[in-house]
């Protein structure tokens, strides 16, 4: 997990507060991608369609290899003022 937190927060330009990472095990039917990977991030101006599609190739090389199956990386970039978060105060 600290190698893949490492590549993205290098690859996407922040720090590691703002990189939370959650692993869910899943059961896929016959016929799909055993792994799949969900990325939800802020839309920035440096984030263009060919800079997301080369990190996303690479995203999905790099899980292929530590996970030893093939893996899809699914990637939405929304808007800031359209992003909430509610936590327990800590």
């Amino acid at each position: 997990m600290a190698e893949l937190r490492r590549y993205l927060c290098e690859a996407l330009g922040v720090t590691d507060a703002a990189c939370h990472i959650v692993l869910i095990g899943v059961k896929s039917p016959a016929g799909q991608t055993p792994a799949n990977v969900e990325l939800v991030l802020l839309r920035r101006q440096d984030r263009t369609s060919e800079v997301m599609t080369a990190f996303c190739s690479r995203l999905r090389d790099l899980m292929t290899g530590w996970l030893g199956c093939q893996t899809a990386i699914r990637c939405t970039l929304m808007e800031t003022e359209l992003y909430f978060v509610a936590r327990q105060p800590t």
